[in-house]
């Protein structure tokens, strides 16, 4: 949700607010694949948290203010 919020008012603090709450998100998983569950779930799990890693990297420039826009 914040990042549809985000993609209409280009702010900063919403694209920063959304990648800490998704990296808390992921972060809550790995207690789940340290203590064991079943084989379905720690799958999920772990995509999940590579899903967030990566996401994370595609906005990063934005973050910074780097963003790499091609001009048309």
């Amino acid at each position: 949700m914040l990042l549809a919020v985000w993609w209409a008012r280009r702010t900063r603090g919403l694209l920063i607010g959304a990648v800490v709450l998704r990296a808390l998100s992921a972060l809550l998983a790995v207690p789940a694949l340290i203590f064991g569950v079943d084989g379905a779930l720690w799958v999920t799990l772990a995509v999940l948290i590579v899903i967030t890693v990566i996401g994370i990297v595609l906005v990063a420039p934005a973050m910074s203010g780097r963003s790499s826009r091609a001009v048309a």
